[in-house]
């Protein structure tokens, strides 16, 4: 279930070959549109915390070299023979696919020393062209030392005339239009894989590819990220899952290869790196390293993890699924044409350690002999990864291990428990998957379950679950990714919060309880601020102090509020007993605060802090009001409150009320201004409104007519091709707010239209990068230089929180 429809034509395929996709193609019928083809912006392969995320920028398995959230190079490749020959089926790293020689370049201009095609004869070739006839061309051209050949339409095995791309000396080079292609040199050979489809679901990635319209193999990156299980959301062992079948109808050999670089361990190419060898009682396996190994010893937003080991293991008696393997650590260029060659990895060992992971780029590689594959059979080999990072989390003197060192003794024993329960989690994987889209799309339809596939793995993959060893209790921390790295961000919570509430409300209390604890001078640092924290430190290190606090006070507290109010609200006993005694005399002073800086905003920043201070702000406005009646709310849910809850409340109303006099746009109220200072044209989507909804209050606001009848109809009449803009001052939007402009509406046909433009925005931007949360609504071009791969987008799950 859930897989999209495949991009490849129906008519393309022969009878044979359909019969093999014929299953995936109707499962994806069964809940998505037909109609629907969506292109990720970039394909997430592993997401399951800060530091471990690998990404491909572009279309398909092979677009470009696997990177990290930030751009980072983090190689993987995958490598299948068949029958001897060798095509590439994952990543790329910029040099020829394994099996070619020469000094190849990728991206240059070669100008007038690329010789395609065929220099100044031309090399129309016949359908029947085969290499040696293109070789025979590069022969017949002066200062031809290789070329590329490639068929009609960039398509390797099309049954069309082909051409043949010389290239000089001078440059090396295929041609940029072409993403399927062979580099041939001294007949050496490697094909690519084509891809027919991807599928990025919330806990799996799928490609089916066709490998020389010999076999299909499906490649499935599979997560355990399931919000109700904590040791298998923490446990750090990741499977890539091969499965092959025949296409032709012949028995085949088939060999698989696949590698992981030291980059993943490292933050700069220039670090030393190590290596070794280890054995278990079932497993055998290598592993890679910084020499350093500074523990928790770096912070900052694109700083990569360089302690800890990334392990590769294999069992030592094929089971199930998982077929015993060669493994070994070195230089990765080595063995990628060793085993295009050979079908085995170097016959010597690298043994050149340490050395700057930029020098001949090592890593851990494994080589598998799946042997003869025959019509009618599934061969299949799960490669097993892992990464041990020692310690995740420095909080304030205490340095916190993940959760799953509580069960497991070792990373091996973690990788031998992946192997026992593989085929539980791969069932889970598909189950919950299935049943999550399908309630996505039975209530937004198949391009919002398409977009909030990619939120949930945002969402999950910047959070680190952990165990508090001074408390005996497990802790979830969040990052700021690719703003400005804070830890345990109270306005990137906030908007990541619906992703939470609605797969397993207590995975956000887990979070909100380390800033509380902070709040409370818990730690050795004394908070003196009158409002709620807005972080802790930059992720992996808590140790700010209030000095070090982003001022925004309405913004936090109402922040706290709402979410606080909403995980009560969905736990079956709402309970407060984590609240109450310790922190409820802190909330209420946070409450007193708030009540004192409302209904005037001061010019203060919000969490739209990139656009500057602005006074009498009218979304932060509303916060503040719907927050406050939101405290009203909890406090009545309170076994001893000490206060009036519902003088709270009153105070809400009333505040409501100004607020609909000054932000009003006029007698004729057709909307409601960006500020009170602002004229009646100015307007601004008012987000924060929703949260009355979420939170099933029929006050403060009167909603119906403040919101349905007046400012989502307005939203509509400002739309541009890719969305609605926040405000009337820019033409960029944010995501996450424009959901929830979308789910603020009663009407139930608003939220269909904008989500459409979020959907279009992320199936046609020309921006490569995880999904972004900024966004231009005329040009579909992401912000510049972040805003990408946060767990802000969590907040599409809004919607979900009505039902």
């Amino acid at each position: 279930l859930n897989k999209l429809p495949t991009t490849m034509p129906l008519s393309a395929l022969s009878a044979r070959t359909l019969a093999v996709y014929l299953p995936h193609l109707l499962a994806s019928l069964c809940l998505a549109d037909p109609d629907l083809h969506f292109r990720p912006p970039a394909i997430p392969l592993i997401t399951t915390d800060p530091f471990m995320q690998t990404w491909i920028r572009g279309d398909n398995s092979t677009s470009a070299s696997v990177t990290h959230w930030d751009g980072a190079k983090k190689e993987m490749r995958g490598i299948i023979r068949v029958d001897g020959v060798a095509y590439n089926f994952l990543g790329s790293d910029g040099t020829p696919p394994a099996g070619a020689t020469g000094n190849y370049q990728k991206g240059t201009d070669c100008g007038s020393d690329d010789l395609a095609p065929c220099g100044p004869t031309g090399c129309i070739m016949p359908e029947s062209a085969t290499s040696a006839s293109c070789e025979a061309k590069c022969k017949n051209v002066s200062g031809c030392t290789g070329y590329v050949w490639t068929a009609k339409g960039c398509d390797l095995r099309s049954k069309v005339s082909s051409l043949c791309w010389l290239k000089g000396s001078g440059c090396s080079m295929y041609p940029e239009s072409c993403r399927n292609y062979q580099y041939i040199e001294d007949m050496n050979t490697s094909f690519t894989a084509r891809q027919i489809s991807v599928n990025a679901g919330p806990t799996r990635t799928e490609f089916i590819l066709d490998v020389g319209g010999f076999v299909k193999l499906t490649l499935s990156f599979i997560s355990s990220m399931f919000t109700d299980d904590y040791l298998h959301l923490s446990r750090p062992v990741f499977y890539v899952m091969h499965e092959i079948d025949v296409l032709d109808g012949n028995e085949h050999d088939v060999e698989l290869y696949f590698d992981a670089s030291a980059e993943h361990a490292i933050n700069k190419p220039e670090q030393f790196v190590q290596w070794k060898q280890w054995e278990s009682d079932t497993l055998s396996g290598v592993q890679i390293g910084s020499q350093a190994q500074k523990v928790l010893g770096s912070k900052g937003d694109r700083v990569n993890i360089d302690w800890g080991f990334l392990h590769l293991a294999t069992v030592k008696t094929s089971t199930g699924r998982f077929q015993t393997s060669s493994v070994a650590a070195g230089g990765l260029s080595a063995s990628r044409h060793a085993f295009a060659a050979t079908g085995a990895l170097p016959a010597t060992p690298d043994t050149r350690q340490p050395r700057a992971a930029g020098d001949d780029l090592p890593g851990l590689a494994q080589v598998t002999a799946l042997g003869k594959v025959r019509p009618g059979t599934t061969a299949s080999h799960v490669v097993l990864l892992a990464y041990d990072d020692v310690e995740s989390i420095y909080y304030f003197n205490a340095s916190f291990k993940a959760l799953w060192t509580q069960t497991y003794a070792s990373i091996q024993d973690a990788i031998a428990g992946g192997v026992a329960d593989f085929e539980d989690v791969d069932a889970k994987s598909r189950a919950h998957d299935a049943a999550l889209m399908a309630n996505l799309t039975g209530v937004g339809g198949a391009k919002y379950a398409a977009v909030s596939a990619l939120a949930y793995r945002q969402t999950l993959g910047a959070t680190k679950l952990v165990w508090n060893h001074e408390r005996g209790v497990t802790w979830n921390f969040l990052k700021e990714i690719s703003t400005n790295g804070d830890m345990q961000t109270m306005d990137v919570i906030f908007p990541a919060s619906p992703m939470l509430l609605y797969t397993n409300p207590a995975l956000l209390k887990l979070l909100l309880i380390p800033v509380l604890s902070y709040a409370a001078n818990e730690t050795y640092i004394q908070f003196t601020d009158s409002y709620s924290p807005h972080q802790l430190g930059t992720y992996p290190i808590g140790d700010n102090t209030a000095a070090q606090q982003e001022p925004m006070p309405l913004e936090n507290s109402g922040n706290m509020f709402l979410m606080l109010l909403a995980i009560v609200q969905r736990d079956a006993a709402h309970s407060t007993a984590w609240l109450e005694p310790k922190y409820w005399p802190m909330l209420v002073s946070w409450a007193n605060d708030m009540q004192s800086k409302l209904p005037f905003p001061a010019n203060q920043i919000c969490t739209d802090d990139f656009e500057g201070k602005l006074a009498n702000n009218t979304n932060l406005g509303a916060k503040g009001i719907v927050a406050l009646q939101a405290f009203a709310e909890l406090c009545g849910y309170v076994s001893n409150p000490g206060v009036d809850c519902s003088a709270y409340s009153a105070t809400a109303v009333e505040y409501a009320k100004v607020w609909e006099t000054y932000a009003s746009s006029g007698d004729d109220v057709s909307h409601y201004k960006i500020s009170y200072n602002f004229n009646a044209s100015s307007w601004s989507i008012k987000y924060n409104l929703l949260w009355q909804r979420l939170l099933n209050m029929d006050k403060p606001f009167p909603y119906e007519d403040v919101v349905t009848k007046t400012e989502v109809p307005f939203y509509l009449t400002k739309a541009n091709p890719y969305g609605i803009p926040m405000d009337m001052r820019h033409t960029y939007v944010k995501a996450d707010w424009l959901s929830w402009a979308g789910a603020m509406s009663t009407d139930g046909g608003s939220f269909g239209i904008i989500m459409d433009f979020i959907f279009k925005f992320a199936n046609e931007t020309a921006t490569r990068v995880p999904l972004t949360d900024l966004y231009d609504t005329i040009t579909a071009d992401a912000a510049s230089g972040g805003f990408i791969a946060r767990p802000v987008m969590g907040g599409v799950f809004a919607k979900m929180l009505e039902q």
